[in-house]
């Protein structure tokens, strides 16, 4: 994992942070930035013409100017203009907090808006600390209203989750704060006294993103354990890296497999597709290199569960699997792409990977390939229940 910025402190300077992020360079002004070398559309100059005549007769702050703010930002957005969409979203936030409260849950839509844009713009930290700032908002908010409310904070973690984890992997591990707060989130969500209120459905999607978050946070804890041990090494000091490694994998694989429980004692038996999380205990079993009974569980499941799983492990594929709903919660523009093909040996592990045919660029096929062996695989299982290795598969990644 490459590139890696450390997690950025949070707590009261956080709100000072925000503060200085959403206020307006030029509240007052309503046409596009100098940087918008675009002509202006119809539908802008209307929407200005709009914004006018609210601040001529309501004054700059009304809040009435803050949905406008919206529309405009949106339109500036679905334009690619990404730095006038920011400040547009930037400015509906700001009034707001002028009219409804510093902690106003309004507030929350136009942030997630404002996260999006600049993910589209590649300004990944900004977007990051935007969505920390979305929690802690949230976390004020919602614990003043009814308990009858809490779903729609249960709702909010599971979607800011979601988008740490699936940024964190879709942007090439840039951030390790994303997994480690992905992380952070989920568990959180899990431990809500008032988890009971999600559907079935969900809380599975919530832990399987729990199982993918902490076993990439263990890889960066890892690594980190590993680069204190060879310093204290070079030093003289005692080395006890190993075992403190292994206890750590000990512990979070345990942890995982309590919350795969969790989802099974939940969940009604042949309830489609009800084999999902004994496959993710399967899974789970085999990341942490537990081979033979991740074996065992994988032909109990093809013996019970029919055609649909018999095909689903005759094929190889990453694990641990990424919820369904984070696939859709981090949209990263793609500008580059390039495709790879690699063996797997009957362990998962990538071998011989190579550019496709037609495939080109050494910087990005380096990318790529770091990418690839981050990833983790389950390997395909043949008719007598036996991992065999896989040839010439393919695979096509984005970069923005």
């Amino acid at each position: 994992m490459q590139n890696r910025t450390k997690k950025p402190p949070f707590g009261p300077l956080l709100l000072a942070w925000v503060l200085l992020l959403a206020m307006p360079k030029c509240l007052a002004q309503n046409g596009p930035s100098e940087a918008d070398a675009a002509p202006a559309s119809a539908e802008e100059n209307t929407l200005l013409a709009r914004l006018d005549s609210i601040h001529a007769q309501q004054g700059a702050f009304a809040l009435a100017s803050a949905e406008l703010q919206q529309e405009l930002g949106q339109h500036y957005f679905e334009r690619k203009l990404y730095p006038q969409a920011a400040e547009r979203f930037r400015q509906g936030m700001h009034i707001q907090r002028i009219n409804l409260g510093l902690y106003s849950g309004r507030q929350l839509p136009l942030a997630g808006r404002l996260a999006d844009t600049l993910v589209a713009d590649n300004k990944l930290e900004a977007a990051y600390k935007v969505q920390r700032y979305r929690h802690w908002l949230g976390q004020r908010h919602y614990r003043e209203l009814p308990a009858e409310r809490n779903i729609d904070y249960l709702q909010l973690l599971q979607q800011l989750a979601d988008w740490q984890l699936a940024g964190f992997l879709k942007s090439q591990y840039q951030l390790d704060a994303q997994i480690l707060t992905a992380d952070e989130h989920y568990s959180e969500l899990l431990q809500h006294p008032e988890i009971h209120e999600l559907p079935a459905e969900e809380l599975n999607q919530a832990i399987q993103g729990l199982l993918v978050a902490k076993f990439y946070a263990m890889a960066i804890e890892e690594e980190r354990l590993h680069k204190a041990s060879l310093q204290q090494n070079y030093f003289g000091a005692p080395m006890d890296a190993e075992q403190r490694i292994a206890r750590l994998r000990l512990d979070i694989f345990r942890q995982g497999r309590e919350y795969i429980a969790r989802a099974m004692s939940k969940q009604e038996q042949k309830s489609p597709p009800w084999w999902r999380n004994q496959l993710a205990l399967a899974d789970w079993h085999l990341l942490f290199k537990k081979i033979e009974t991740a074996r065992k569980l994988y032909l109990n499941l093809r013996e019970y569960a029919g055609d649909a799983l018999a095909q689903e492990l005759l094929k190889a594929q990453v694990i641990p699997a990424l919820p369904e709903r984070s696939e859709q919660a981090f949209q990263l523009p793609s500008k580059q792409q390039i495709t790879l093909l690699y063996n797997l040996n009957r362990l998962g592990k990538t071998r011989n990977i190579r550019r496709a045919p037609g495939a080109e660029g050494s910087k990005l096929f380096h990318r790529a390939r770091i990418r690839l062996q981050n990833e983790r695989h389950r390997p395909q299982l043949d008719e007598d229940g036996n991992f065999i290795a896989v040839q010439d598969l393919e695979k096509t990644f984005s970069f923005p």
